[in-house]
């Protein structure tokens, strides 16, 4: 920083920029001859914009003026200052650093009720976390991208172990045998997977927009559309219980006799095997194609 540069505590007090620079209004001590919150200095982004972080009204940021005296220029913020990991979705700033707040640390999130160590990340891992239920967690040998692993309760965050959705990819350095064999592993887990392709023939799916949000929202794909996709895309069979049946066909039509030329073949055990074959269970109700 530049030699005379002023460094202190501010309450966010507006994240609207006028100009869209991700830039916010706060209040320091510095500031307490401006009665007006609109009148106060905008503060410029001290992280490179490639990362987008805005603090909300009410939490604690860093402030970084390099012209004393002249608040109005060259001013920059770091935030928002954040006490625990189960406080990303809003800490007040009366409460943001313990040493000097209203309740002190507080019972370490980590070791809560019904918390489990995959909500929290590891010294050694490299996070990308959101106010609320997503992340990127690079893990040893492992990043995971994560959604509705953890919810937001009044009490905190908690693990989601019903619905979560997430993405891990995995590396085996060590040659285990218990695993087959194999060194990676890719493996998506979710309600409903969904593998669309944004050109299609498909006539049931091709009209859907799935690269784009016709609802307001800032959605990739809108709520209507994906009920459409989860109702129009195409399940995709189970290839083990695909390969049953066709076992179970191809031993019929090997064996198969017919009573005399030109009648049906007769219906013995192999016939009725195939006829009785449950041709929808071999069909995912959780993975889609388009």
């Amino acid at each position: 920083m530049a030699d005379g540069a002023v460094v202190r505590f501010g309450r966010v007090t507006s994240v609207s920029d006028p100009h869209g620079g991700w830039r916010i209004q706060a209040r320091s001590p510095y500031d307490n001859t401006i009665e007006n919150d609109a009148d106060l200095p905008y503060y410029t982004p001290y992280l490179p914009k490639l990362i987008h972080i805005i603090p909300k009204v009410g939490e604690r940021v860093l402030l970084i003026s390099m012209s004393p005296g002249d608040y109005n220029h060259l001013n920059f913020y770091i935030g928002p200052l954040i006490s625990q990991a189960d406080k990303l979705f809003y800490e007040d700033f009366d409460y943001s650093i313990p040493e000097i707040g209203y309740e002190g640390w507080g019972p370490n999130p980590e070791i809560k009720k019904g918390v489990k160590p995959t909500l929290y990340p590891e010294e050694d891992d490299v996070c990308i976390d959101g106010r609320r239920d997503t992340g990127i967690q690079l893990k040893n040998e492992e990043v995971r991208v994560k959604a509705g692993v953890k919810v937001v309760t009044d009490s905190g965050p908690k693990n989601n172990t019903e619905t979560p959705a997430f993405i891990s990819l995995k590396y085996y350095p060590k040659n285990d045998y218990e695993l087959d064999g194999f060194k990676s592993t890719a493996t998506i887990v979710a309600d409903k997977i969904n593998l669309i392709g944004t050109h299609t023939t498909d006539p049931a799916t091709k009209e859907i927009p799935v690269t784009e949000s016709k609802d307001g929202t800032d959605n990739l794909i809108s709520d209507e559309a994906m009920k459409e996709l989860i109702n129009k895309a195409h399940q995709i069979p189970y290839g083990d219980t695909l390969i049953e049946f066709l076992d179970i066909l191809r031993t019929a039509l090997a064996k198969h006799v017919h009573p005399f030329p030109t009648m049906a073949p007769c219906n013995d055990e192999n016939m009725k095997a195939v006829a009785s074959y449950d041709l929808n269970g071999m069909l995912s109700d959780n993975v889609r194609i388009n």
